[in-house]
């Protein structure tokens, strides 16, 4: 395939020439070879492996698709780009859009406890009240949360949170009584705007979820 003769590599000097172990996406009018980038709408926002070599504009390049490369070692991956080149890095647990119905694992907590990225595709049960708090949203990162006891179950958020009929919530909440136990959302990271990410929650439960 062909680096775009305008493509570029923002953190490169010069950014004329794209680096070798870069993420690559194709853009949908021309079928070349572009940065990957997760915001975009023109194709590059599916990233399809990661550069072999250090290739300037508009020339030939060979992007690779399976390896034994460390996440460490490639550039500009987020979790959806690693997500969708399972075969590429051999220190990274794929996490696909199956979230929903078959999670990576499930984390189990008796308190209140921090989200952190690395817990992307986890179900997080709660068998206590508790108080789940999200990470910064980042392309990729998908949790479910459950409650097994009839106790509180809360997400909170950074107003960054859809659900419920608001677009800058800061927490979901399952506190209703005889509505706790087995209350169940799923929550993922998604462009609303140009760079703009958000948290999307979706009530898998159907019991009352309060949102402030």
């Amino acid at each position: 395939m062909i680096v775009n003769a305008e493509a570029v590599d923002d953190g490169n000097d010069p950014t004329t020439t794209l680096r070798a172990g870069l993420a690559i996406g194709l853009k949908t009018s021309d079928g070349e070879a572009y940065a990957y980038d997760a915001d975009a709408a023109d194709g590059t926002q599916f990233c399809i492996g990661a550069l072999y070599a250090d290739t300037p504009q508009g020339e030939a390049a060979l992007v690779v698709t399976h390896g034994n490369f460390a996440a460490a070692e490639l550039i500009g991956f987020d979790a959806a780009a690693l997500a969708q080149c399972p075969g590429l890095v051999v220190d990274y647990i794929p996490q696909f859009g199956g979230l929903l119905m078959q999670p990576r694992g499930v984390q189990v907590h008796a308190t209140n406890y921090n989200v952190q990225a690395a817990d992307n595709g986890l179900l997080l049960l709660a068998t206590a009240a508790a108080t789940f708090t999200l990470p910064s949203p980042a392309n990729g990162l998908a949790f479910r949360f459950a409650q097994s006891a009839n106790a509180n179950l809360v997400i909170a958020g950074s107003s960054n949170l859809i659900c419920g009929g608001v677009n800058d919530g800061s927490s979901a909440a399952f506190t209703t009584t005889d509505e706790k136990a087995g209350a169940h959302a799923l929550v993922e990271a998604v462009y609303v705007a140009g760079g703009t990410l958000k948290w999307l929650v979706s009530n898998l439960s159907g019991l009352t979820m309060a949102v402030s």
